[in-house]
């Protein structure tokens, strides 16, 4: 899928973020959808040009790797790069389900990475965005 809108990296990956949660809210609505969570994602701009990659393997670490080494593979024909994919946050000591963005733009010496946490539907509530965007840390350039 590709899109046109050139923005910030910080746009990029909040945009990123909404895809994302919009996805594991409407997942976790299915009992098996909501138990392989989302197929992570990466969002690339290039010259104002945004493409969507999906990267579906037995599991999320698995399709993670692929996306990490996707972007390394292609190093040096992006603007900047978002890596999303559904896991979890420690906040106050407990561990919650979350949308997960590790973002970069080219150059960078870091990534960031910030996530949107959620609860998944359960008996007795349905799903639901907790609160706004967390920053989570820091990682290694994507690219």
């Amino acid at each position: 899928m590709t899109m046109t809108a050139p923005v910030s990296v910080l746009e990029l990956s909040e945009f990123a973020l909404e895809q994302g949660l919009g996805e594991a809210l409407a997942a976790s609505g299915s009992a098996v959808a909501a138990k392989a969570g989302i197929a992570p994602f990466v969002i690339t701009e290039r010259a104002g040009e945004r493409t969507v990659h999906r990267f579906d393997s037995p599991t999320v670490g698995q399709s993670a790797s692929a996306a990490r080494y996707f972007l390394r593979a292609t190093a040096g024909g992006f603007d900047r790069a978002v890596l999303v994919w559904d896991g979890y946050v420690t906040v106050l000591g407990k561990r919650v389900d979350a949308v997960v963005a590790e973002y970069s733009e080219a150059g960078a010496d870091a990534s960031t990475v910030t996530a949107r946490r959620y609860r998944p539907k359960s008996l007795l509530r349905g799903a639901a965005a907790l609160g706004p965007t967390i920053q989570v840390g820091a990682g290694h350039p994507l690219f």
